[in-house]
């Protein structure tokens, strides 16, 4: 595959994991609908938070990794593969944890069915 497909990639799950950040700060552990349990809630919502952690610490390391792969390799012009597997790993969990911070959303937005409306509809 091309590189600007990889890039367009990478910038869509920046984007998601931008959205969810500023969705879990805005409303600050009521992202999710009001029908579901209040324990339910708040353990979904301390999931969200932990790979939303996980996601930009990787993002970090990735980031940083990726670059100082690069100035080794600028500066002594020798491969240091060891920087650059961490680069490329810290870029595939934040990928990861930015997926499983959206299913967490998504899972948590859904509407609760009740048994009465399951029952009804039998």
């Amino acid at each position: 595959m091309d590189r600007y497909v990889y890039f367009i990639i990478y910038a869509v799950f920046i984007f998601i994991f931008i959205y969810l950040l500023v969705m879990v700060r805005k409303r600050k552990g009521k992202i999710f609908d009001g029908k579901t349990e209040p324990e339910l809630a708040e353990k979904r919502y301390k999931i969200l938070k932990v790979f939303l952690m996980v996601a930009g610490m990787s993002l970090a390391v990735g980031i940083v990794g990726v670059i100082a792969y690069n100035l080794i390799y600028g500066l002594c012009e020798t491969e240091e593969p060891v920087t650059f597997f961490i680069g490329v790993v810290g870029i595939f969990v934040f990928i990861i944890a930015t997926i499983g911070g959206l299913v967490m959303f998504i899972i948590g937005r859904r509407k609760a069915i009740s048994k009465h409306t399951e029952k009804s509809t039998t």
